[in-house]
């Protein structure tokens, strides 16, 4: 699916998962969260996006053509009988499940 390798190796997926480094969340002080839409909107119109930021990510990101070509799968998201889809579900359950279990 969209040009990656598949594997359905249980062991292979846990052992990829075990040198996963999640760092322990720490919320950022100062945050200001929006609680109602008034709150919102206020905050979106006064502008609090760094411009200077986002454009040194921008220029961080390799160039498109450098990037892998996908191309979306097409399926029908009802059909319970889809195997692909059903096999990254049954995947994603049992990865969960060892996450859980360890």
């Amino acid at each position: 699916m969209y040009g990656i390798a598949q594997s359905r190796d249980v062991r292979a997926a846990k052992s990829v998962l075990s040198n996963v480094m999640v760092p322990e969340f720490v919320p950022q002080r100062g945050v200001k969260i929006q609680v109602n839409e008034a709150e919102a909107a206020a905050a979106a119109a006064g502008g609090d996006v760094d411009e200077m930021q986002l454009d040194s990510i921008a220029a961080a990101l390799p160039e498109r053509s450098t990037m892998a070509k996908l191309s979306p799968v097409e399926f029908e998201k009802d059909d319970e009988t889809y195997a692909p889809f059903s096999s990254v579900h049954s995947a994603w359950v049992v990865l969960c499940f060892l996450v859980w279990v360890d």
